[in-house]
């Protein structure tokens, strides 16, 4: 008898351990959704610059190898090598601008400096390649075509 008790009262005791209390920690979520911190972005909250490289689909050629340097002092230097092609190393430089929430950047280059025509979302050692609108890209490829790895980081 006594023994039935003690198993009972086991059995009572992992049940209320594993209910949930409706108890809600206000920091982390909203809706299913995370809620971001505006101190925390990528901006501010990691190594940014350094050099990143990839390769991205090519039309006519065997691919694009892009290398980005993004420096301190906001500016950038990119070299395109159209693989297969003869004429193929292409530089471009300038400046770089954040978007308003410090995770994207927009490339303004110094030969058109009043057209966009690249856009970044800066990750952990990477940038991912976004449209001319600063969205993701979609397309027949394997996402991580569009992501950069960095491949040397820059101190100040």
């Amino acid at each position: 008898m006594r023994q039935s008790v003690i198993l009972i009262l086991a059995v009572i005791a992992v049940s209320l351990s594993a209910c949930n209390t409706g108890k809600r920690d206000n920091n982390s979520q909203t809706n299913g959704t995370e809620v971001a911190d505006p101190a925390h972005n990528s901006r501010n909250s990691l190594d940014w610059a350094g050099v990143y490289k990839g390769i991205l689909p090519c039309a006519d050629c065997e691919g694009i190898e892009v290398e980005v340097h993004l420096n301190d002092d906001l500016t950038y230097e990119r070299v395109m090598i159209y693989l297969g092609k003869e004429e193929n190393r292409f530089t471009d430089n300038g400046r770089f601008e954040w978007d308003e929430n410090g995770s994207k950047i927009k490339l303004i280059s110094n030969n058109n400096p009043n057209e966009v025509k690249s856009w970044f979302q800066v990750g952990e050692n990477k940038l991912f390649v976004l449209d001319i609108e600063g969205n993701r890209i979609e397309s027949n490829f394997p996402p991580e075509t569009y992501i950069f790895e960095k491949i040397v980081n820059i101190k100040e």
